[in-house]
């Protein structure tokens, strides 16, 4: 799978995701860092983002990523961040 191909699929599964926790998906990222990659998801709100916001949505992506879909991808790390604004 191709990484922009993977990169619209998580889009897809962390939209509902967020919304669901009244946050906006800012972005998403999958970037080759040193020998690890890593994908970040980057969700915002106009409040805020908090550590616990994070972790919702690390908790529900968690499981869809273990989909034998994503099993040709190269181990990677998934983080979940504040957009930073």
């Amino acid at each position: 799978m191709k990484a922009k191909d993977f990169i619209a699929k998580v889009t897809a599964m962390a939209q509902p995701v967020c919304a669901e926790n009244g946050l906006d998906l800012w972005d998403v990222t999958f970037e080759k860092e040193g020998r690890n990659h890593v994908l970040t998801v980057y969700i915002d709100r106009e409040d805020g983002i908090f550590i616990e916001d994070c972790e919702k949505v690390s908790r529900a992506l968690d499981p869809l990523l273990d989909e034998p879909v994503f099993d040709s991808l190269p181990p990677y790390t998934l983080t979940v961040s504040s957009a930073g604004f």
